[in-house]
């Protein structure tokens, strides 16, 4: 409507105006110091059209060298895309030495994309070049500085693949010095420190690296199995150990894994009674088969607290093997070999395993059932071999 309005307005002014030109030519006269023009106002108006064109035309062969180079630089960018995608269709393909070919001609043009350098880069560490993996790397970081840390992810990532952690880690520290709560050079880290073993160091970055990091299967085992290792060499240094333990971070506090090593040395080291309490805490929280067992194993003054504490635990999960399973190993340290009898053979009923028929063989024999105690011992094998 505002458009239409406009124009209409512009045609009434050209109207006006074709009128009064056919009615008066009219002049225009200017006048300049010493100098003045005169003309008819139709040539005039002429003269200031050509003008108006003479100075688009300049304009125009002023700049077409600018507007030629650019035209230019996007034919070549639009083919080097072109290449670049071929390539990576050949990558897709696993036809590798092609999309070499063809990735390696995309990265002549000054608008080279960097995924370009970066699986060009791929495919030389696949055809078993270290050196012109490293020369491309070194290429892309000479071209796409800004994208360092990307680039130095990247080749972290080369490196693990080649199974390479120590040169991994290398890179991985020269990001975290530029970005120490990198996520995923911090996740990358605690891979790298796990398969090398480093158990300390992970146990150390563990806070830091769960903070930053995603919960991450992965990533939460690597670190639970640094804090069991580290936990082996410090058997025997008590104080050392709870400071070990207060460096568990608060999401894997309750890690069956930590738990278990954690209990393990409280009971080696005499604590029964912080290792039962832990036990009692942590059991009905995960009902873990090495919890149990090791509640089955507590050097306990008193085996019948234990065993009524199971009793009550049964009476909520009537269907946890591994409970009875537990209480039979109960019963049997108390020397009630009829009872467990009762409780392995109950856990057999809900899940047949080899350790539970072994038990139940040796339990057999203190009853003085050989026959029996035979076929519970082949029923073992049985199951073994399956």
């Amino acid at each position: 409507m505002k458009f239409a309005l406009w124009g209409f307005l512009l045609l009434v002014l050209i109207g006006l105006g074709v009128h009064f030109l056919l009615e008066d030519n009219g002049y225009v006269l200017i006048e300049f110091l010493s100098y003045s023009f005169e003309t008819s106002l139709p040539i005039f108006i002429i003269v200031l059209i050509v003008l108006y064109l003479l100075v688009r035309l300049l304009g125009l062969i002023w700049h077409s060298p600018k507007i030629l180079k650019q035209k230019m630089a996007a034919k070549k960018f639009e083919k080097s895309n072109k290449l670049l995608h071929e390539g990576l269709n050949l990558v897709g393909k696993g036809n590798f030495t092609k999309a070499e070919k063809k990735l390696k001609a995309s990265i002549d043009d000054i608008h080279a994309s960097l995924l370009a350098f970066l699986m060009v880069s791929d495919i030389s560490q696949k055809n078993g070049g270290e050196q012109s993996r490293d020369a491309w790397l070194e290429k892309a970081l000479a071209k796409y500085p800004e994208s360092e840390i990307y680039i130095l992810l990247h080749a972290s990532q080369q490196r693990i693949k080649e199974q390479d952690y120590t040169a991994a880690q290398d890179y991985i520290n020269t990001i975290l010095d530029k970005d120490p709560n990198n996520p995923i050079a911090l996740k990358l880290l605690s891979q790298c420190l796990y398969k090398t073993q480093q158990w300390r160091l992970l146990t150390q970055k563990a806070k830091s690296i769960i903070e930053q990091v995603k919960p991450n299967q992965m990533t939460d085992l690597y670190i639970a199995k640094a804090f069991t290792e580290s936990a082996k060499e410090l058997v025997k240094d008590q104080q050392q150990m709870e400071t070990l333990w207060h460096k568990v971070p608060y999401s894997l506090t309750n890690n069956v894994l930590i738990l278990t090593t954690k209990i393990e040395s409280m009971m080696l080291n005499g604590q029964v009674n912080a290792a039962e309490k832990e036990l009692r805490k942590h059991i009905p929280k995960t009902w873990d088969k090495k919890l149990i067992a090791l509640f089955a194993k507590l050097e306990s003054p008193d085996l019948s607290k234990l065993s009524k504490q199971m009793d009550r635990w049964l009476v909520d999960r009537p269907r946890d093997a591994n409970l009875w399973q537990a209480a039979s190993h109960l019963a049997k340290r108390d020397e009630l070999w009829k009872q467990a009898k009762q409780f392995i053979e109950r856990s057999i009923e809900i899940n047949e395993n080899p350790f539970a028929y072994n038990q139940l063989g040796f339990i057999l024999l203190e009853l003085g059932q050989q026959d029996a105690a035979i076929k519970a011992f082949e029923q073992a094998m049985n199951l073994n071999n399956d």
